[in-house]
Formats: C-alpha cells, sequence, structure tokens
C-alpha cells in the first residue's frame, strides 16, 4: 500500500515525489534493465517501464544510485524531493533495437 502522504509502501520502500506522481526506479546488478514505477494518485494509474540499456549507461545508473543516503521511507518532504532520478526514456535517450531481417 503507497502512503500518497510520504511515498512510503508498506513502510519500508521510499517512492520520490515527481510533480503529481510517486516514482521508484530499480537499478539491479544483475540486471541490464532499469524498472521505474510511478504511482499518479489523481488518476490510480500505476505504471511500470524497463528499459534495455548499455552497459555504459547501466554503470552511470548504478553510480548514480550509489549516491543515494535514504534508502527506508521518510516523512521529511526535502528527502522525498531531493532524491536523485535515475533518468527514464526522456533522460536516457531511445533505445535502440536492431533489425535483423536486414542481415
Amino acid at each position: 500500500r503507497l502512503d500518497t502522504a510520504d511515498g512510503c509502501v508498506n513502510d519500508s520502500t521510499q517512492y520520490a515525489r515527481d510533480g503529481a506522481s510517486w516514482r521508484r526506479v530499480l537499478v539491479p546488478n544483475s540486471e541490464q534493465t532499469v524498472t521505474v514505477s510511478e504511482f499518479n494518485p489523481t488518476t490510480g494509474d500505476y505504471v511500470v517501464n524497463r528499459y534495455l540499456l548499455s552497459a555504459e549507461a547501466m554503470e552511470e545508473a548504478r553510480r548514480l544510485r550509489r549516491r543515494i543516503e535514504q534508502r527506508s521511507c521518510t516523512a521529511d518532504p526535502e528527502a522525498t524531493n531531493r532524491r536523485p532520478n535515475v533518468p527514464s526514456t526522456q533522460r536516457c535517450g531511445p533505445v535502440t533495437i536492431p533489425d535483423r531481417s536486414k542481415s
């Protein structure tokens, strides 16, 4: 359950405020994907997008993730607003899928 007052899920997972929505970015060590989960309390929409990134982009995302000090839930609005966001599609550029039909 997401607490829309502070962006906390199940008293353990902090989402960051992004305008009217709450966003969480997952950057696993064992995968080449970044997952962006976003909840909009006004519309009730919960959207999860996964992005396949290059090795260089994943390393940069992991570097940004290591800078996050606040890992658990907090009611401090400054902390939820200053969490650095790992790039979403607009920030990391388009994902190119090779056209194998032309080989």
